[in-house]
């Protein structure tokens, strides 16, 4: 080696014997090393762990989206109906069947329950403009 210094090992390679000059700095290097390298596997295992858990919380989080997902779109699918009758309830009220009018009747009593027609008028007067329309 030129100038007479030794080469220092700071290279990730696992130490030779022959690139030192004594046993014991070749056993100081290579003692370095492993520690170095088992240090190193301990932080990949960590690593890999830690990547592992968020994988799997992902994973939880998307299988409990997709499910509040078709919750949701029950939901959205229940209420177009809804909204589809209701129009033809306030279009056309006297083209509702026997069936339609008691949906339309339970309606109107659930919103009695929550008193979400008291702001517009009497809650009895809701009732009776529906019996209105079977006599028409």
């Amino acid at each position: 080696m030129p100038g007479g210094r030794k080469r220092k090992t700071t290279g990730k390679r696992e130490p030779k014997r022959a690139e030192f000059k004594t046993e014991a700095e070749y056993s100081k290097a290579w003692q370095r090393w492993r520690e170095t390298r088992d240090s190193n596997n301990e932080s990949v295992k960590r690593s890999r762990q830690a990547a592992k858990e968020k994988r799997l919380e992902h994973e939880r989080l998307y299988q409990q989206r997709k499910q509040e997902n078709t919750q949701l779109e029950a939901l959205v699918t229940e209420l177009k109906g809804e909204v589809t009758f209701l129009s033809k309830v306030l279009k056309n009220p006297e083209s509702l069947d026997a069936d339609e009018r008691r949906r339309l009747q339970q309606l109107v009593q659930e919103a009695n329950g929550n008193g979400a027609l008291d702001a517009v008028g009497s809650n009895d007067d809701v009732g009776d403009d529906i019996n209105d329309t079977d006599s028409a």
